[in-house]
């Protein structure tokens, strides 16, 4: 055999070098897409929920971290009302209770764990720093018994105090509940519905590094992070290999933007990646303003967050006897009493509004019939529609939404969107 001349072998390589740089590109734009697309990979009542539990989960498997701050200390025994074992629950704040000032549970006291003093004993000291002078005032403040100069400091600086202490307070939650299979870091506006949280564990091996939450930002991995208002989950592995080194994040958390996507970045550093397969089962809405979709109407919804003290109170009264996990249109029951197809033989209903916040508005709308005409000739873009009579407006969204009153407006879902949230 003749051997190849130098052009051949040029050529040669340069085909080979093309062809592996399409493949690599394929698998990792293949891997980004399975990370950030759940809906067409896990859509039909997502099969990985209908067997039984592959890695049985209790309550006492779980252990919850919330953040608080001295500003939000009205929230806090709203939120404790809502678990059955508090052994379970750690609280972190940017202040901590002392003795007679802990958070009062039947027979428990629930202490607050200063976030902010654990990230700063693990810094050099921090004189120039905008957010640790914020800190020391507040400290300060709540040392002299001057509530209203500590109210005052944390409602204009909360929220970038907030940001110094998610790492610490995942480091203090893992350390007070140690051994747990599965770790859950919330905000103390966000209710957890921990049926269909177990739900959704249960079919996920703790020992492997699972990292869960809402994926939100950019388009690619390094960009996008679990929004924390939604709640975020790492399973005991993960949070042990994440937690094994911290220090450039607690230096990152002295200026950084968001403390969720500080987390995020953390985990990334230690090869714990956010699956977002799972991601739509946290909500960031309240009940009353969640967005029930087409991709998810029979899957469990875990979180809701903005939650005030009168949201939970009514949420707790709709879940009386609720022992499963609840889906979203097990949500709209909850609060409707009635079921979708009710809007076929009743399609118009007065003094509601089941569109919510809408970029899809058309004027010069006369009537209710116009308006519901208009969202069915806009198809898979539209399931809701409500009229304002005064406005003449027609507000369209391809989701539904619970609502509250809302006078002067006529509302109504369509027949497709009644079938496709029905078919459970």
């Amino acid at each position: 055999m003749r051997p190849l001349s130098p052009r051949i072998k040029i050529i040669t390589c340069l085909v080979l070098f093309h062809i592996s740089s399409i493949s690599l590109w394929t698998i990792h734009h293949h891997s980004l897409q399975f990370q950030r697309q759940p809906v067409e990979l896990l859509n039909k009542a997502h099969e990985y929920l209908t067997g039984s539990p592959r890695f049985p989960v209790h309550k006492n498997d779980i252990g919850f971290i919330f953040k608080t701050g001295y500003g939000n200390q009205d929230k806090i025994t709203a939120i404790l009302d809502t678990f059955h074992n508090l052994q379970n629950v750690v609280l972190i704040g940017d202040y901590a209770t002392r003795t007679g000032t802990h958070f009062k549970h039947k027979d428990l006291e629930i202490p607050v764990y200063d976030a902010i003093e654990a990230t700063l004993r693990a810094l050099p000291p921090q004189r120039n720093s905008t957010r640790v002078r914020s800190y020391e005032k507040l400290t300060a403040a709540i040392a002299a018994g001057d509530e209203e100069v500590a109210g005052s400091i944390a409602r204009a600086h909360g929220w970038e105090l907030d940001i110094m202490k998610w790492i610490s307070g995942l480091e203090i939650g893992y350390r007070l509940l140690p051994n747990k299979k599965w770790y859950m870091l919330a905000d103390d506006d966000t209710f957890i519905i921990e049926a269909s949280l177990i739900k959704v564990l249960s079919q996920l091996n703790p020992q492997k590094p699972h990292y869960l939450g809402k994926g939100i930002g950019g388009k690619v991995e390094a960009d996008r992070f679990a929004h924390g208002g939604s709640g975020i989950v790492f399973s005991g592995a993960a949070l042990s290999r994440v937690l094994s080194n911290t220090s450039a994040a607690h230096t990152a958390a002295l200026t950084g933007e968001l403390g969720d996507a500080l987390t995020t970045r953390l985990a990334l550093a230690n090869d714990v990646h956010l699956d977002e397969r799972f991601s739509l089962h946290f909500n960031g809405e309240r009940p009353r303003t969640t967005r029930i979709r087409p991709d998810r109407p029979c899957d469990p919804i875990i979180t809701f967050h903005h939650m005030s003290t009168a949201d939970i109170a009514e949420f707790q009264q709709k879940l009386l006897g609720v022992t499963s996990p609840v889906s979203w249109m097990v949500l709209w029951t909850l609060y409707e009493g009635r079921g979708l197809e009710t809007f076929i033989t009743q399609p118009f209903r007065s003094d509601c509004d089941h569109v919510g916040l809408s970029d899809t508005v058309t004027e010069h709308v006369e009537t209710k019939e116009d308006c519901r005409r208009l969202c069915d000739k806009f198809g898979s873009d539209c399931l809701a529609w409500t009229w304002t009579a005064g406005s003449q407006t027609c507000h369209t969204n391809p989701w539904i939404v619970i609502g509250n009153e809302a006078v002067g407006k006529v509302t109504g879902v369509v027949s497709r969107g009644v079938k496709l949230l029905s078919n459970c």
